[in-house]
């Protein structure tokens, strides 16, 4: 495999970062090598998958999923997943560094423009469709990324590292707009990371934001639930039509979809809840406290038991040859923020890797460790897996997970885009057209989520 110069120089950057830390490696325990790891990736994350800035241009502060520098592509596909796994990194950053002023203050700001970048796509979604069409307020419909396809030339004077990546592919660069469009899979992700930042994120600086009254000064905390509300409410549709003998009645029909506000159409990937909507107002009802009014809509209120059939029919119809789950994310993703599955349940489901011997592998083990930092649950469920968590944290390659194919020398674990979303990526499933190096959020929260539930228990 030919290697770039880029590329040779990166690797050579990293191997010098590690020879100069062998003092520490040697005398150090685990957890102090994996917490240099942390350090490794989140400047790693900065400097090489992410622009920043304090103008909120577009494409600042959203994560690249990967980037190959062999064929000078970077990537901002499913663009709102890693920035709401950045949110809860940030969150749970901030959690750990409580006790030191400085940190906290500066990741503080740090997810303010993160969650200023996520207003950006809510505010300028219905112009990127119509550039006559004029919101003044977040309504909960966003795009997922606006990386325009010239974003690294127009950024590499301040960004060196972008130099090395010129060609851009992101859902706002597609040749159809409506690949860009909100769906309900990135909503579900999303809840994840607003939940933690409503949760951990007790900051009372209060920054200028937009809502229904125009600018106003809020908390992240009560940002994240604002949001968590508006996105979830855009689902909430009506169909409306006259009836009775003079036609003097209106009958409204309550149904959940995602619809495109300036179209008038569903959107065109993702836009049909159907058995999650139960999942979907009980994560909402939970982050918000039902501050802005309950979100069960239609007949979600009582369609707990078909969120219940639906999750377990994913788990009977996807077990593959392999043993691997495909496509439960879903149900565990809204189950775990709607606390609808406790943390016991959610290691059974997907974690119980000594007793379940037709799964393969286990998957989303952040679910878990999430459910515990919001909602509490079995202390000794949760030592159980430790030694499990640990194992997947040390073996956590020191120079970020990558994968450039068979016999490039990946660490299995940690070779697909994000092992914590797509598990069953890793080794030879990751597609060539997504080979590279990956932004390590997984690491990153995995780390977080683990110092935060372990150390509780110390």
């Amino acid at each position: 495999m030919n290697i770039s110069f880029a590329d040779r120089r990166s690797r050579i950057t990293w191997i010098i970062l590690i020879i100069l830390l062998m003092p520490v490696i040697v005398h150090s325990q685990t957890p102090e090598l994996n917490r240099i790891k942390y350090e490794m990736y989140r400047k790693r994350l900065v400097d090489k998958f992410m622009v920043t800035g304090n103008n909120n241009s577009p494409g600042y502060y959203i994560p690249a999923s990967f980037r190959n520098e062999q064929k000078g592509i970077i990537s901002w596909g499913d663009a709102t997943i890693f920035l709401s796994n950045y949110l809860a990194v940030l969150s749970t950053e901030y959690e750990l560094n409580k006790q030191f002023p400085d940190q906290c203050r500066n990741t503080v700001q740090e997810l303010f423009h993160t969650m200023k970048a996520l207003e950006r796509l809510d505010m300028t979604a219905e112009t990127f469709f119509d550039p006559h069409y004029i919101i003044s307020y977040p309504n909960g419909f966003f795009i997922r990324d606006d990386v325009p396809a010239d974003f690294s030339r127009r950024n590499a004077l301040t960004n060196r590292y972008m130099k090395d990546v010129p060609n851009v592919t992101s859902d706002y660069s597609a040749s159809d707009k409506r690949t860009d469009e909100m769906s309900q899979d990135q909503v579900w992700h999303l809840l994840l990371g607003l939940s933690l930042v409503a949760k951990l994120v007790d900051d009372t600086a209060r920054f200028e934001v937009f809502d229904e009254n125009g600018k106003t000064r809020i908390c992240l905390s009560e940002w994240a639930k604002q949001m968590s509300f508006r996105v979830i409410r855009h689902m909430h549709n009506e169909i409306c039509e006259n009836i009775g003998i003079a036609g003097d009645k209106i009958e409204c029909l309550r149904y959940w979809m995602v619809k495109n506000p300036v179209t008038q159409q569903i959107v065109k990937r993702g836009g049909l809840p159907l058995f999650l909507n139960y999942g979907f107002a009980e994560a909402g009802n939970r982050i918000t406290g039902m501050k802005y009014g309950d979100l069960h809509w239609g007949s979600s209120e009582n369609a707990g038991i078909w969120f219940e059939i639906t999750g377990r029919w994913q788990i009977l119809q996807s077990i593959t040859q392999k043993g691997i789950f495909q496509d439960f994310y879903n149900c565990g993703a809204l189950a775990t923020v709607g606390k609808i599955w406790d943390s016991k349940k959610l290691i059974r489901l997907f974690n119980h890797h000594r007793k379940l011997i037709f799964i393969h592998k286990p998957m989303y083990e952040h679910f878990a460790l999430i459910s515990y930092i919001l909602y509490g649950g079995d202390k000794q469920c949760m030592m159980n897996e430790k030694n499990f968590y640990q194992h997947l944290l040390d073996i956590a390659p020191a120079s970020g997970p990558e994968n450039f194919g068979p016999g490039s020398g990946y660490v299995y674990e940690w070779s697909s885009i994000s092992r914590l979303v797509w598990p069953e990526r890793c080794g030879n499933n990751t597609g060539e057209n997504q080979y590279g190096e990956y932004n390590g959020l997984d690491y990153m929260l995995l780390y977080n989520l683990y110092m935060i539930v372990y150390n509780v228990m110390k």
